[in-house]
Formats: C-alpha cells, sequence, structure tokens
C-alpha cells in the first residue's frame, strides 16, 4: 500500500543501533509507487485521487521531502494500467496549484539539509554545501 514508511512524512535520521544514535544522513520516504497502486487493494480509477490525498498529508503533517517512484514502464498501458501514467502526469500538472515542489534527492537535500542541522537532527558538520559545490557524506 501506499503511505509513510515508518510513519514519516519528512525526510528523517534514521536510527543506528550500532552506534546508539541517529544516523548522519536523511532518509527520504518513498510514500508511493506505481505498483503499489496497483497491488496494494486499489482500483484503477482510485490511483490519482489515493495518491492525491497522501500528497496532501504530507503537506498538512509533515516538513515535505518524500519520494514518488514511477518506473518508465509505467506509462503507455503496457507493463501497468494507463491509469498509472495518468495518475504521475496529473499529479505533476497540479504541483503548482498545491504549491509543491518536485526536486531530485540531491536537490531536495541541498535545500534542506541546514534546517535538520538547525534543528539537531544531524550534527553541524554535515551540513550542506552550497549549490554547485561537491559535498561527500562519510556513513559511519
Amino acid at each position: 500500500r501506499i503511505g509513510f514508511p515508518a510513519g514519516a512524512c519528512f525526510a528523517f535520521p534514521p536510527y543506528c543501533f550500532e552506534q546508539e544514535r541517529p544516523a548522519t544522513f536523511l532518509e527520504i520516504p518513498m510514500a508511493i509507487m506505481d505498483v503499489s497502486l496497483r497491488d496494494g487493494g486499489y482500483e484503477e480509477a482510485e490511483w490519482y485521487d489515493a495518491s492525491a490525498e497522501l500528497l496532501s498529508a504530507s503537506r498538512r503533517y509533515g516538513w515535505g521531502g518524500i519520494s514518488l517512484l514511477w518506473h518508465p514502464a509505467a506509462f503507455g498501458g503496457g507493463w501497468l494500467a494507463r491509469e498509472a501514467g495518468e495518475a504521475f502526469w496529473r499529479l505533476l500538472d497540479h504541483r503548482q496549484e498545491w504549491n509543491d515542489t518536485w526536486l531530485s534527492a540531491a536537490a531536495f537535500l541541498q535545500s534542506v539539509g541546514q534546517r535538520y542541522v538547525d534543528v539537531g537532527l544531524l550534527p553541524a558538520e554535515y551540513a550542506w554545501a552550497e549549490p554547485g559545490e561537491p559535498r561527500l557524506v562519510e556513513f559511519n
């Protein structure tokens, strides 16, 4: 089913049990995947509405930063019903109306990384570089 993994509708540092502290990276929850609409018990006619409702919940309760995945083969009605591709394009068409910003994962992390440092969810040494500057992250 579609929804918020770990109950989070925003990016979060997962807990590192080995080091008994939050990890020093952010996980961007994958809230919707095309095949989850098909396999999650939704009727094809519900795919857009179910996805739009989940995006609305993310706007209401989270800092944003969820992930959507539509495989290239989901478009055209071959691998999944044509409603899968149509749902994606309708969501994309409404992003301006909803004031949503669709970004790559790298652009998203660049835009919000400092906010996570400011509230103590990431250590200061993991602040993001300026746009265009390379940033290497160590995964300890």
